[in-house]
């Protein structure tokens, strides 16, 4: 089906709006996706490598990272970024694109986003708190794109307008990515440039969007960046600009206040859960395949020990294994081995010195208390005793744990410090 104003094919299924002119149509009810777009991860057309002097892999401008692949680059090892003097296991730092060979368990989601992204040219990412939406974009979706031409953009840092942010990690990759981008443009034009000038598929992933309703973001500078990636949709084609939203489950019904500028905005969207224990099990595993200094695991001590009490740590929802959770226990077990001159993690170093993954997280939370939370400990501590002492079950609402009203607005902040930390997991009531 086409657009019957300018043409553009093939319309979404169900499209209301034209993506290419935005016009109102009308197109009957499909089920099935065309196989060329879903082959081809949404018509991603290769960046023309004359623009490229070299690969640009990552960087840290203002948290935004570029990807660009040269024809080599593109053709390359999968492996040829990754630092193999690194751990198995990342502790709590997200991954990167660089970590893609380390980042196992999540195939299956990858080829859904890349799917979901061919098939429309905006994606929504949501999940909450700690399931690893950042990691997937950049360990898993972003490689992926690069490797198949695309130019791509990871930005998780709104405190400027769009415009200048790409600017300023463009040009800061302009020895190797060779554009000529004008100072100060606004977003849609600075994004024709790109078109015109790499004339291949840009990837625009906007990270850790849930930033933008923040209570004290700008509304103004709120208002000027959601109209600014509007504009920006109208002014370049579709096959040249893809977009992907990243948000916390607990911030995506504030997208709807975006669905009359963006009326297509809920048509591709994507739920990251917790990993399976299979997936977990591929998580703990596969990524010493391809370090220099590998951990492993005596036998039957992943599926009889490591993997039922990480899952035990969320008793409510079986089968659900938080990154966090399995980073931190993975890495204390890979840290000791390496101390103690090991190769192997065996039931007793586990058991006995770490005391479980209930033990080696008690042990992360001593250390968190004593540095990031360093100035709010007592609030910490009594937030923590006071969760052990629910009688309500797993969850407790912050309302409920009996603390100072004066300290309402740093527990919140406390809690969140211990979410981010991978020590507590955040429940948010349905409809809230």
């Amino acid at each position: 089906m086409q657009c019957p104003q300018c043409h553009y094919q093939p319309l979404p299924e169900n499209a209301r709006y034209c993506p290419q002119c935005s016009q109102p149509v009308e197109v009957a009810a499909r089920v099935k996706i065309d196989a060329q777009v879903g082959e081809n991860y949404g018509q991603v057309i290769g960046v023309q490598t004359q623009v490229l002097n070299g690969d640009v892999y990552g960087g840290d401008i203002y948290q935004v990272q570029v990807y660009a692949l040269s024809e080599a680059g593109r053709s390359g090892a999968a492996g040829r970024f990754l630092e193999r003097n690194t751990p198995p296991y990342p502790y709590l730092q997200p991954f990167t694109a660089r970590d893609r060979l380390r980042f196992c368990g999540r195939d299956g989601e990858v080829r859904q986003a890349l799917s979901r992204l061919g098939a429309s040219r905006l994606l929504v990412l949501y999940g909450p708190s700690g399931v690893g939406k950042t990691s997937l974009l950049a360990a898993g979706l972003i490689p992926q794109l690069a490797d198949d031409g695309a130019l791509a953009v990871h930005v998780s840092d709104y405190s400027q307008p769009l415009g200048d942010t790409l600017w300023k990690a463009l040009s800061a990759s302009k020895e190797q990515l060779n554009l000529p981008l004008r100072q100060g443009a606004p977003l849609p034009e600075l994004l024709q440039s790109v078109q015109q000038a790499a004339k291949g598929t840009l990837v625009l992933v906007l990270d850790q969007f849930e930033a933008l309703f923040h209570p004290d973001y700008p509304a103004e500078l709120r208002l000027a960046q959601i109209n600014s990636l509007v504009e920006s949709l109208k002014a370049v084609p579709p096959e040249y600009l893809r977009l992907v939203l990243a948000v916390r489950e607990d911030q995506l019904l504030r997208l709807s206040d975006l669905q009359e500028a963006l009326p297509d905005l809920f048509r591709a969207f994507m739920e990251l859960k917790p990993l399976t224990r299979a997936q977990a099990r591929q998580a703990v595993l596969q990524p010493n395949d391809h370090v220099a200094q590998p951990l492993f695991f005596a036998d039957g001590m992943v599926d009889e020990l490591l993997l039922p009490e990480l899952d035990a740590l969320t008793r409510e929802t079986p089968d659900s294994i938080y990154p966090p959770h399995l980073q931190i226990v993975c890495r204390w077990l890979y840290d000791q081995a390496q101390q103690r001159g090991l190769r192997m993690a065996t039931p007793d170093l586990y058991l006995n010195e770490g005391r479980g993954a209930e033990g080696i997280l008690v042990s992360h939370l001593d250390e968190t208390l004593r540095t990031r939370l360093a100035e709010r400990q007592k609030l910490a501590e009594q937030a923590l005793a006071a969760l052990a002492a629910h009688s309500g079950g797993d969850w407790a609402a912050a309302a409920s744990l009996g603390l100072p009203a004066d300290s309402a607005g740093e527990l919140e902040h406390t809690l969140d410090l211990l979410v981010e930390a991978g020590l507590l997991l955040r429940m948010h009531p349905a409809g809230s």
